[in-house]
Parts: structure tokens; C-alpha cells; sequence
């Protein structure tokens, strides 16, 4: 209804921003058998846009754990969400209208849109060939299984200005010297997965948000100068008043410093 163009941070697909692809799995099996009795994945990804919003689903969680149970047999299957914070499937549809065919022009793309019944089994196939491909490869070895965790509790009023007494908990499952499950209360963007990779070469990182009591997003400093959903939009949603301070990055990969080093000491 109103009669300018203005400029706001929109949800479109974003070619030039790289994301945490990786799909992550774990087999639990018996030490004398080698049977496989639990499988652990990570993937990030909102479970958005369902060909049927209106229906109760577990969506592609779902059909993984589906594939993998006809694969191997009916064992536990837990999918631990990854740093999916600014992450959703990749599907759009033609727009029709005169602003529609405006934004795809500004935007330089299409925007999100429903995945129809075909586009959503055929999204569907390439995940479960992913599946497939870490099911049939080599196991690596990751040294000896010695478990161990850490915690660090980060008060919401170091990273944003709130009135919330509420605290953000870093999680770490250490399995392995070099293998590390690190969980976060939040809905962290995907640039924190590919920065902690290249901060820790040495480990295998499995990212997963959304551990918890969840209070919002975990955005990035750059986004911060953008704004948008992840920093502004959710705000409304969540029913929360909050503004984030320019310190929240370097107190993330603090935080997570923290519990990656705090093992065996």
C-alpha cells in the first residue's frame, strides 16, 4: 500500500553466501558384530516450505530416518540440527505479479516459495543420496573413544542490550581428542559452523543448535549492519526486545573456546 520503493533485507536465496553443507552421520554399532544399533546425522537446514504446511510433519527429518531404517534396520535414529540459523531448503517458483516480477529484478532471484508434492520428493532424493554415500563409505577412525563434556553458561546481557535474566549454554561432548559435538541454545547462521572448522583443523566439529531453551538467533557482526530477519525480524515472533552488541562473534567463538579446551583438564 505504499506508494515507494524502499530498501529492506529480504529472505531470498543468496548464491554468493557460502553455508555449512556438509552432512554429518555416525553409526553406533556393537564392538564383536559390527551391528549397527543407533544412528546419529546433523544437518543444516530449517524444515520449512512443506508441500502441505497445514500437515503435522516430521518432514525430511522424517524421511531420512525413514531411509536409514530401511537401509539398516529399525534402530534409533537421532538427527542433531546444525548452525542452520540462516539456512532452508533451496526452492522457488515463477512469480506472476507486477511485484513479484519487481523484487526477482532487485533481488537478482526468485523468492522461497512451497515446495509442490514432486519438487519436495525430488529435494528429498538428494539428501537421501548423501545419506546413502556417508553409509557406504570407509569408517574414520578418530583415535580412542574417551568421553568427556563441558559446559559454559553466557549471560543473554553480554551479547545484546535485554532486560531478559537468561542465560546462553555452550555444550561440548567430546567423544574423541578429535572429535567434538558442540551444541549452543540458540539458532546460530551457518558462518560460525565454517569459521569453527577453520579455527580447529585438527577436530571434527559437529555444529548443532537449537539445544535447549532456545532464546532467538545468533547472528553475525556483518549482519548486524544488514539487519533482517536473523536480527530484527524474529524479534516480534519471539516476543522478545532485544538489541545485539557488535561484541556477540568474538564472544561466540570465546564461549566455544571455552568448552573445546575444557576437557581432561
Amino acid at each position: 500500500k505504499r506508494l515507494f520503493l524502499w530498501k529492506s533485507m529480504r529472505i531470498h536465496p543468496n548464491p554468493d553466501q557460502s553455508i555449512d553443507n556438509k552432512l554429518r552421520l555416525m553409526q553406533w554399532v556393537t564392538k564383536e558384530s559390527q551391528k549397527t544399533v543407533a544412528v546419529m546425522w546433523n544437518f543444516a537446514c530449517h524444515p520449512v516450505i512443506y508441500h502441505a504446511p497445514n500437515n503435522l510433519s516430521a518432514h525430511f527429518i522424517g524421511d531420512v530416518r525413514n531411509t536409514l531404517r530401511k537401509q539398516l534396520a529399525d534402530v534409533p535414529v537421532v538427527f542433531f540440527q546444525g548452525f542452520s540459523g540462516d539456512v532452508r531448503p533451496y526452492n522457488v517458483g515463477k512469480n506472476q505479479s507486477i511485484r513479484g516480477r519487481i523484487l526477482s529484478c532487485l533481488n537478482k532471484s526468485l523468492e522461497f516459495c512451497l515446495f509442490t508434492k514432486t519438487t519436495y520428493e525430488a529435494w528429498i532424493d538428494k539428501i537421501n543420496i548423501a545419506v546413502e554415500g556417508c553409509l557406504n563409505q570407509q569408517s574414520v577412525d578418530h583415535g580412542v573413544f574417551a568421553l568427556d563434556v563441558a559446559l559454559c553458561k553466557v549471560s543473554l546481557n553480554e551479547i545484546m542490550v535485554t532486560e531478559l535474566d537468561r542465560n546462553i549454554v555452550f555444550h561440548a561432548i567430546h567423544l574423541t581428542d578429535s572429535l567434538v559435538i558442540l551444541g549452543v541454545s540458540a539458532e546460530v547462521v551457518s558462518e560460525y559452523s565454517l569459521q569453527l572448522q577453520r579455527l580447529y583443523p585438527n577436530k571434527t566439529i559437529i555444529p548443532v543448535g537449537c539445544v535447549g531453551s532456545v532464546f532467538g538467533y545468533w547472528p553475525t557482526k556483518k549482519m548486524l549492519k544488514e539487519g533482517g530477519y536473523e536480527v530484527n525480524g524474529f524479534k516480534k515472533l519471539f516476543s522478545i526486545n532485544v538489541y545485539f552488541k557488535d561484541i556477540l562473534e568474538s564472544f561466540f567463538y570465546l564461549s566455544a573456546k571455552i568448552v573445546l579446551r575444557s576437557a581432561n583438564k
